[in-house]
C-alpha cells in the first residue's frame, strides 16, 4: 500500500470517529450545534489536528499494512494512540530565559 493510499485511508477512520463525536455532541446538546461564538475556532483546530495524525500515523505504517481495512483501524485508534503516548513522555522544564532543564549555568 503507498502512503498516500495509506493516508487516506486514516483519514477516513479518523472522519468516522469525529462523525460519531460530533453527533454525540448535537445528542447531549439538546440537538444543538455543540459550540458556540469563539468556540468554533478551537474546535475546528482540535477536529483538523486529530485528522492529521490519523492520516499521518497510517502513512508511516502503509508499508506495513495488509489492505485497507488496518489502515481505517489505524485512522480510528491514532489520536488515542498518540495522546496516551505523549502522557507518557516526560515534559521538558524550562526557565524564563528559554534554557532547558530549569537550571542555572
Amino acid at each position: 500500500m503507498s502512503p498516500i493510499e495509506g493516508a487516506l485511508w486514516g483519514l477516513l477512520g479518523g472522519l468516522a470517529v469525529e462523525a460519531l463525536e460530533l453527533a454525540g455532541e448535537i445528542r447531549r446538546n439538546k440537538n444543538r450545534w455543540p459550540w458556540t461564538g469563539r468556540k468554533l475556532w478551537p474546535s475546528l483546530c482540535a477536529v483538523v489536528l486529530r485528522l492529521a495524525a490519523s492520516s499521518a500515523l497510517a502513512a508511516a505504517m502503509s508499508d506495513q499494512l495488509t489492505g485497507q481495512w488496518p489502515a481505517f483501524c489505524i485512522g480510528v485508534g491514532a489520536p488515542l494512540a498518540v495522546s496516551r503516548i505523549s502522557e507518557q513522555t516526560p515534559a521538558i522544564a524550562s526557565d524564563r530565559d528559554g534554557t532547558e532543564g530549569g537550571g542555572r549555568a
